[in-house]
């Protein structure tokens, strides 16, 4: 692959760990906070806003935004037709959504914080093997179909917007409208960023 494409698959598996780092420190309350003092009031949720906050701009940012710059410098430098390759994005993309259902079941059974954690590390693996070893159709189609599109399912709305729900009795909507301008945010970054845009 091209060194390019190397370093735009590495630099997402990088914002994917991170991702994961600041979900392991931010989620240590999974149902509903409640707490008097101002101070705590504003330093938790803050922390617990800007980590969510991250956490899209890492996943949603640059994997969903990004895919518009990373997408034709993939498929020029491994010489692929465009039909063929993007069936690994349908893929994906039907997993996202079509997955929800075992998300929610997975986050009630054992939680955001692990099965985002465990979640962000799969993808971050499946980034780096997509910038490292992936040299076949059928690859990027495994790599970034299924296995992207699996961790993209965990670390979407289903989790955080349950999560965001379990810690804020006032302010919801406030609350999730920070936390969903993350992928906007993430998106402005990744593509004038990404080497070729």
């Amino acid at each position: 692959m091209h060194r390019a494409c190397h370093k735009i698959y590495h630099s997402i598996s990088v914002n994917c760990i991170i991702c994961s780092y600041s979900i392991l420190k931010s989620f240590h309350f999974e149902f509903r906070v409640e707490i008097n003092m101002v101070f705590a009031y504003a330093s938790g949720f803050g922390r617990f806003l800007g980590n969510c906050f991250i956490s899209y701009v890492c996943t949603y940012g640059f994997i969903c935004y990004g895919y518009a710059v990373l997408f034709p410098a993939t498929v020029k430098a491994m010489g692929w037709a465009r039909g063929d390759a993007s069936i690994a994005q349908t893929v994906r993309a039907l997993l996202a959504v079509f997955m929800s259902p075992v998300v929610a079941y997975v986050v009630i059974r054992w939680g955001v914080r692990k099965s985002m954690l465990f979640v962000g590390i799969l993808m971050s693996v499946g980034l780096v093997l997509i910038g490292t070893v992936m040299n076949d159709l059928w690859m990027w189609s495994l790599l970034w179909g299924i296995v992207v599109g699996t961790s993209f399912a965990f670390v979407g709305p289903v989790p955080l917007q349950t999560v965001a729900t379990y810690w804020f009795n006032r302010y919801k909507g406030t609350a999730l409208g920070i936390i969903f301008t993350g992928s906007v945010s993430g998106g402005g970054v990744a593509i004038p960023s990404t080497p070729g845009s």
